[in-house]
């Protein structure tokens, strides 16, 4: 699962083109077993804000 987040460098399409965004967020569950549930739910929530901001200047809109 982990080759599908692109932390580690730049994700690529099937046909070889680097993909506009990186939408994906791995979180190994099992480090969250004995985590309170606010802990994992700020691991995969993390990348949102960044993740919608870069959305929006792509489309060279203003997030409101």
């Amino acid at each position: 699962m982990e080759f599908l987040d692109g932390d580690n460098g730049v994700l690529k399409s099937v046909t070889g083109e680097p993909v506009a965004r990186d939408i994906v967020q791995f979180v190994p569950f099992k480090q969250f077993a004995s985590a309170p549930k606010e802990a994992l739910a700020q691991s995969v929530l993390a990348e949102v804000p960044n993740q919608l901001v870069s959305y929006f200047k792509m489309r060279n809109m203003a997030p409101v």
